[in-house]
């Protein structure tokens, strides 16, 4: 959902959250999806070409590494994907300045207060309330 909106935000900075219909007419591809995220994070925290070198190859790994466990539903992958994403967090907190940081932390705030509220929107209750 972030990438789709990374990559409408690149044309319209007039609204901050991808339209539903946005959302479900375009998937994009995993080369797509890995450029739509290096630009909107190179352009939000205003990253050096050599951070944004850095932070394309963590975000390729990680994306390779998600792609090996796609389709398994397992508790052991669950495990593994929420292990890949605070390793892959970590790497890019890594490589941030304290200031770009700070803005990487309100990004993060945002997606999780936007996945709660369509998680609470689809299933009528907060993740986790079950």
């Amino acid at each position: 959902m972030a990438l789709l909106w990374a990559q409408e935000n690149q044309t319209s900075k007039k609204s901050p959250a991808p339209s539903a219909a946005a959302a479900q007419r375009e998937h994009l591809s995993p080369e797509k999806r890995l450029e739509a995220w290096t630009l909107y994070l190179t352009e939000t925290l205003s990253l050096t070409p050599d951070q944004q070198a850095k932070l394309r190859d963590i975000l390729a790994q990680h994306q390779k590494e998600m792609q090996a466990l796609r389709g398994d539903r397992s508790e052991a992958a669950q495990e593994k994907r929420r292990a890949l994403r605070k390793n892959t967090d970590a790497q890019i907190q890594a490589l941030l300045t304290p200031e770009q940081q700070k803005k990487y932390e309100a990004i993060k705030a945002d997606w999780r207060a936007r996945a709660r509220a369509w998680y609470k929107a689809k299933h009528g209750t907060d993740p986790g309330e079950e």
